[in-house]
């Protein structure tokens, strides 16, 4: 960035090209967020009884529930491709004993109405499958944008934030 900004300064002046190292910045941050990643979380011993499968062995994953943690922060115009890989997920499970899906939403601050839009279709898909859908570790901002939207039922408990493990042990008494 600090080649593209002093080319830009050199090439077109100071505001010019300050303007372009500027854009270019906003490009490549608005690139990283579109592709996030998605982390399938397994159960171990711990302070922090939920961490990534694949960096550690002794997870393991709850029965019947399938537990995916979005790294990063869930706005329009990332929302379709999570809801993508969530879906090709989900199939590449093929689990016919899977009855939930958690998506761990700690890394999203607030929730926008195409988010929304995303997590109903999400939630229609899934039922159609004999899939529950649950948010899990949601921030108070996006907690509110899911009232708002009428989509708080998606939550454990709308009144705070449950992590993984409490919306589980939730889960397990309700069943």
């Amino acid at each position: 960035m600090a080649l593209v900004s002093i080319a830009g300064v050199l090439a077109l002046g100071i505001l010019e090209g300050v303007l372009v190292a500027a854009l270019l910045s906003l490009a490549l941050i608005l690139r990283d967020e579109a592709s996030l990643g998605i982390t399938e979380l397994g159960r171990v011993e711990g302070p922090d009884p939920f961490v990534d499968i694949t960096r550690h062995p002794a997870a393991r994953r709850s029965p019947g529930t399938l537990v995916l943690r979005i790294n990063g922060p869930l706005l329009y115009f990332n929302a379709e491709v999570v809801e993508a890989e969530v879906l090709e997920r989900l199939l590449a499970e093929a689990n016919p004993g899977l009855k939930r899906l958690l998506l761990d939403l700690s890394f999203s601050t607030d929730l926008d109405v195409s988010v929304g839009d995303v997590l109903r279709r999400l939630r229609t898909e899934l039922a159609d499958r004999g899939v529950e859908l649950w948010l899990v570790d949601v921030h108070h901002r996006a907690r509110s944008d899911l009232t708002r939207q009428d989509l708080a039922d998606l939550l454990v408990d709308p009144e705070r934030r449950c992590t993984v493990a409490e919306a589980l042990d939730a889960l397990d008494l309700r069943a």
